[in-house]
Order: structure tokens, then sequence, then C-alpha cells
């Protein structure tokens, strides 16, 4: 459950980013291999992920594992 609405997520990025370049108009709260979901809980494909999610996707159990048991140390 979200504690904010993309409306609010939206206004905090536009009083704080740099506007290097256009943004767009979803704010994804969580993942899940292939998918996502906004902060109103629509569900997406991530045809943008980018960096260690296309390997491996969105909250892969392996690494969520690998990092609590890190953080436990």
């Amino acid at each position: 459950m979200s504690y904010m609405s993309s409306k609010t997520t939206f206004e905090i990025e536009d009083k704080c980013l740099p506007p290097f370049f256009v943004k767009q108009k979803i704010s994804i709260e969580k993942g899940d291999g292939v998918y996502v979901w906004d902060e109103e809980g629509k569900m997406y494909i991530d045809f943008t992920a980018g960096w260690g999610v296309t390997c491996i996707g969105h909250a892969n159990p392996v690494i969520t594992e690998a990092l609590i048991d890190q953080g436990k140390k």
C-alpha cells in the first residue's frame, strides 16, 4: 500500500530534481519480475527496465535474500 500518490511524487520531483530530461508521468512503487506497479496499483510491463533489472527482473528473490543477509551483518 502506497503512502503517497503519484501526484504528490510528481510535485516533489518537479520541485527537487533538475529538468535534464522529459519525465514520463508514471511513478513506480514496486516491481516483480518484468512487471511494475504505480502508486495507484495499476500494473505495467516494464519495457524500460535497465541496469541490473533487464537481466534479473524486479525483486529477484536470490538478490533480495542476499541483501537481507548482508544487511544483518
